[in-house]
């Protein structure tokens, strides 16, 4: 597998796989979160064509997908641009909300994976854009 990530956490995790590939994305240091953002992450990001781009996500709405900082939340938008297919990672917690910034709608995904059914208002907004919702055994 290649990994292709912004977040140095995820990196270092990935690591310890030895059928990994992993390319660190440049760009300014977010210090207490540890990702990478910025212009200079954006425009790298333009280089690729990925299969698949995972997203974790801060909160999830019918009205789309969320997170906590512009920063963070336009270099997910990117990955979401790049991506043949977009699977969105959301536990419970995270469902029928929203957040600062939004990444992009839920037609842009393909996936959600996560724990818990969805409410049934979220689970209609899933189906009408065409999101397939996978609920894994804890």
């Amino acid at each position: 597998m290649t990994a292709i990530t912004n977040s140095l956490t995820h990196a270092m995790l990935l690591a310890k796989r030895s059928a990994t590939t992993i390319t660190l994305l440049p760009g300014k240091l977010h210090k207490t979160q540890l990702f990478l953002h910025g212009s200079d992450t954006i425009e790298k990001l333009k280089q690729y064509s990925v299969d698949y781009t995972f997203l974790g996500v801060f909160a999830l709405s019918s009205e789309g997908i969320f997170i906590h900082t512009e920063e963070e939340g336009l270099v997910k938008r990117q990955m979401v641009k790049q991506a043949k297919t977009v699977v969105a990672l959301a536990d419970h917690t995270k469902m029928d909300k929203t957040g600062f910034f939004k990444v992009c709608d839920l037609k842009e995904i393909d996936f959600l994976v996560t724990d818990q059914p969805p409410s049934k208002q979220l689970q209609q907004a899933l189906i009408n854009n065409q999101v397939e919702c996978l609920i894994l055994d804890q």
